[in-house]
């Protein structure tokens, strides 16, 4: 996985240029006004000047609680994604401990490119991510949290570098539906070449992705991940904001024609051999995760359904965070039994044993 070398911490990580107001900002070309930021955070960049990624910083990320496992957001995917669409977790725990939201290659405020945007490109800018944390000095490995189709790609991550993960939560995973029948094709994605040739042709591809970034469309599409019309109009600002930028086009259009899902990605969830916690909704899209009792490994998984739309974290907060921090002190006492070598105990599982449950009783515990 070396498609995006740029995004090493060694190759000029760097912060942004500071403002007044202490949080990093992007350099907008002459004539043009820099994206704001997603958050209320510090904004910085990692990789090259041509290609780099924006991360969004707690101060504890940086100053202190270095001994603490860092949590790391990962938006999902669509024409207007960004670290906005993690704004209530990372604002959750921003005061508590180390949080760090990326954007992917293409997204919010990290480069545009005509990049070679792949599952691999998205994972590894991810694992750059967390090696990033392991330069400033952060010596725990991270809780990973990742919305839709980005739970792919932190997948993938996870495979390639587990011991830079304790946990990972996957919030309405894409590739679990039950209706897919797909196996691992060592990396295949579901494009499509046609769709791929003829997306490539500027006047269809740029004309489609005008068309469905209008503020209208944004707002059905956003309405479909909520499953209702009641969405946070915050982030449906944001996300039409962002999708202006200029080449903003160049990522999107990848999703649509299929070249950043991976084929038999299932398969590959049935791998993971570390704490994984599935949420996700009863209404919207991403709410089918009907495949997940044949590929999750119920000694590691845990599996909690929301009466809410795909984003569980913005519709019922206070429960999503509960069962969230229950969660992770799980996965820190079965991280440090595996430090001591002990038989690390398997994750609480439903009292029923069935990987589907509903929300688990509420409960106020303090954060890992």
């Amino acid at each position: 996985m070396d498609e995006a070398a740029a995004f090493s911490p060694l190759n000029a990580a760097h912060p942004a240029h500071p403002t007044q107001s202490g949080r990093g900002e992007k350099v907008a070309p002459p004539g043009a006004q820099a994206l704001p930021p997603a958050l209320l955070a510090d904004r910085q960049y990692l990789g090259s000047r041509s290609s780099r990624i924006a991360l969004y910083t707690s101060g504890a990320a940086k100053h202190a609680l270095r001994s603490s496992a860092p949590l790391v957001l990962v938006h999902s995917m669509h024409a207007g994604a960004s670290a906005a669409e993690v704004r209530p977790v990372f604002d959750k725990f921003a005061g508590i401990r180390p949080v760090v939201a990326l954007e992917l290659p293409g997204f919010g405020s990290s480069d545009r490119g005509p990049q070679p945007y792949t599952p691999d490109y998205m994972a590894q800018a991810l694992l750059s991510t967390l090696g990033w944390l392991r330069s400033v000095g952060h010596t725990q490995p991270a809780d990973v949290m990742a919305l839709s189709l980005s739970c792919e790609f932190a997948t993938l991550a996870a495979l390639a570098e587990p011991e830079a993960f304790r946990s990972l939560a996957l919030i309405s995973p894409t590739g679990l539906e039950s209706w897919r029948r797909e196996r691992y094709e060592g990396g295949r994605t579901r494009e499509r070449d046609g769709l791929a040739r003829l997306l490539d042709v500027p006047a269809i591809g740029q004309s489609l992705f005008s068309a469905i970034t209008t503020r209208a469309s944004m707002r059905w599409f956003l309405q479909r991940t909520w499953g209702g019309n009641d969405v946070d109009e915050r982030l449906l600002a944001y996300g039409h904001r962002s999708a202006q930028e200029p080449d903003g086009h160049h990522a999107p259009l990848a999703f649509v024609r299929g070249a950043l899902s991976t084929r038999g990605i299932a398969d590959l969830y049935r791998r993971l051999e570390l704490p994984v916690w599935v949420a996700h909704g009863v209404r919207g899209t991403s709410s089918n995760c009907g495949a997940l009792a044949r590929s999750a490994p119920s000694r590691w998984w845990t599996h909690q359904t929301f009466a809410s739309g795909a984003m569980p974290h913005f519709e019922q907060p206070r429960l999503f965070f509960e069962n969230y921090v229950m969660f992770m002190r799980s996965a820190g006492a079965h991280a440090a039994s595996a430090r001591m070598g002990d038989n690390a105990a398997p994750l609480a599982t439903p009292v029923d044993g069935s990987m589907a449950t509903s929300i688990a009783t509420p409960v106020v515990a303090d954060l890992p």
